[in-house]
């Protein structure tokens, strides 16, 4: 009897052994170096070394580049526009901390997985996203298309996202970040929503977040030189390049001899304007990449980013397919846009703090 007992005691001791040291799985991944986030995700969305997984098939073009590890002080220059210019009475060094960068684009069909059938109330009225509300398509029924053979484009669905608000790209990445079980990076509450997009809301950052957010000014021109100051591709001209041909898709390269009248504006142009074959963007990583393996940060799409002028326009960097050489520079930004606007030019860059 004495033996039985101190058997069953023994197996009991064993048992309770394994089930304390058996980790979490969290939806058959477990926290780790490629997982760090992973603790709460759902309905089937996990972020692996490679990128995102949904159902455990992997997202392509959703990669990232951990950017630094340490936090870094970039001096201003005298000498020097961009993000690191000395401008209205700024001469400390900017500080960068740690972070991760996607390496691409966000492309329609990440948007896409992430926006089915997302919601919002406003005024008491529920309000549905534009699923992939990108104007750069390929069905010449589409009057309010840009249009470019496949051929030339790619694969649809790994074409930028663009035609959204920088209030939509907000939302986009807590929404991101929620499927991920990530804590969200902003705190967002919209009040004016009009054919399936954000045109006006409240934001603010959540301090010491880890969840996906649109990159400052800072950030996206440190990567896009290279996150290097000691290297010659910091002082290129393009990300990766002095020559734009190599590293973006800009209006001199975009497959055509001729340009839309205004590109920046879609209800600018006419219809024969919209579907000609030569306008468009690229599907995301058709160029070389930068010195620290980042695609298109020059040309195929604007990328939206914080940082605002006095009279309250949002920053967006990068250039675009419809664009100039000049508009494409790692220095230049644009800020004629305000948060509500959108056009066929502008997307989404992801980044998260490390």
């Amino acid at each position: 009897m004495k033996k039985t007992k101190m058997l069953a005691a023994l197996t009991a001791m064993v048992l309770g052994l394994v089930f304390v040291s058996c980790p979490n799985t969290n939806n058959g991944v477990s926290p780790s170096p490629e997982n760090p986030e992973n603790s709460g995700s759902t309905s089937g969305w996990t972020r692996v070394a490679d990128g995102i997984k949904v159902n455990n098939e992997l997202l392509q073009y959703t990669a990232e580049v951990d950017i630094i590890t340490a936090s870094v002080d970039v001096t201003r220059s005298s000498g020097e526009s961009g993000a690191f210019r000395v401008d209205s009475g700024l001469t400390s060094p900017v500080t960068i901390a740690p972070y991760a960068i996607g390496k691409y684009e966000v492309t329609q069909e990440l948007y896409s997985k992430v926006m089915e059938n997302q919601t919002v109330t406003v005024g008491g009225a529920v309000k549905t996203f534009s699923q992939n509300p990108s104007l750069c398509g390929t069905d010449a029924e589409q009057s309010d298309k840009y249009l470019l053979p496949m051929n030339v484009v790619g694969t649809q669905k790994y074409r930028p996202v663009e035609y959204v608000t920088w209030f939509d790209a907000i939302y986009f990445c807590n929404a991101l970040s929620e499927k991920l079980g990530i804590e969200k990076a902003y705190n967002i509450t919209p009040t004016e929503f009009h054919a399936g997009h954000i045109t006006e809301a409240t934001v603010t950052v959540v301090q010491g977040s880890k969840g996906y957010r649109i990159p400052t000014e800072e950030e996206w021109e440190f990567a896009a030189r290279g996150g290097d100051t000691s290297n010659q591709a910091w002082n290129y001209t393009y990300s990766g390049s002095n020559n734009i041909n190599d590293v973006g898709w800009y209006q001199g390269n975009n497959d055509g001899t001729t340009t839309p009248s205004n590109p920046e504006n879609a209800t600018d142009l006419t219809n024969s304007e919209k579907n000609y074959s030569v306008c468009g963007t690229h599907q995301v990583g058709g160029k070389a990449p930068n010195t620290k393996g980042i695609y298109d940060m020059t040309g195929n799409v604007w990328e939206w980013c914080h940082g605002e002028t006095s009279s309250g326009a949002k920053a967006d960097k990068g250039g675009s397919w419809a664009g100039s050489a000049a508009n494409s520079t790692v220095k230049n930004h644009y800020s004629g846009m305000s948060g509500h606007e959108r056009n066929a030019v502008t997307g989404i860059r992801l980044v998260r703090s490390l």
